[in-house]
């Protein structure tokens, strides 16, 4: 008399088949990692440099629309000043969301 019983093909079976949700979800998460996760640090990294860039006499386009040429500029901040009525502005680096750069004729 055996006190455990032997191990039969479908116990075996149904031992391999304990990973497959494992090894599904870290799939899943590998999958994740490389479609949302990788793009987005490429596009943060892209707009730090942008921002890092940014010169005087640059035309930028703010977060909330306004347009306007760069002044002066700071650590963390840039003096902008609009066009339209040549009003000046304080605003935050991470703020712009997009420079174009203004060619000087020489």
């Amino acid at each position: 008399m055996y006190l455990f019983p032997l191990e039969t093909s479908t116990d075996a079976a149904a031992t391999s088949s304990g990973f497959t949700p494992i090894i599904l979800m870290v799939a899943m998460l590998v999958i994740f990692y490389f479609v949302l996760i990788v793009p987005q640090k490429k596009r943060e990294k892209k707009d730090k440099e942008m921002r890092s860039n940014i010169e005087v006499g640059d035309l930028i386009t703010t977060i909330g629309g306004i347009v306007a040429t760069v002044v002066a500029l700071s650590d963390d901040t840039l003096l902008i000043e609009t066009a339209a009525d040549r009003t000046k502005l304080r605003v935050y680096r991470w703020a712009v969301q997009s420079v174009e750069k203004v060619k000087l004729d020489d």
